[in-house]
């Protein structure tokens, strides 16, 4: 990515956003404060289970009052094999990086949950 990007728009960015349950220790990676809707953005490095992510970040959406998740995908083959392989986080997360990154360079909400590979 160039410089600047993707936060052109500079919007607060808070790391480890935590689930508002003094007993829950689980946390958004990174949220995105002064964008239309509240947007999480959970990072992953190596897809595996992709059962399990979606149900953990369905769970941190219902829990965290999250109402945009951006999934953060290290751009790889074996993850873009994976992604290509399953249509699960395609329907969960059907925006790509170039629509979630428009959207959010203009400050703007991208209208649906979508993965950025970088």
């Amino acid at each position: 990515m160039g410089a600047g990007a993707p936060w052109r728009v500079d919007p607060r960015r808070i790391r480890e956003w935590p689930i508002p349950n003094n007993r829950d220790r689980r946390a958004i990676d990174l949220v995105l404060v002064g964008l239309p809707l509240r947007t999480g953005v959970e990072a992953e490095t190596m897809l595996d289970d992709i059962q399990a992510l979606q149900r953990d970040i369905n769970l941190k959406l219902r829990d965290a009052g999250i109402e945009r998740m951006i999934l953060l995908v290290r751009d790889s083959k074996r993850n873009r094999d994976i992604l290509h392989a399953t249509g699960a986080l395609q329907q969960s997360f059907p925006l790509n990086t170039r629509a979630v990154m428009a959207a959010l360079s203009r400050g703007q909400d991208p209208g649906a949950d979508g993965i950025v590979l970088i």
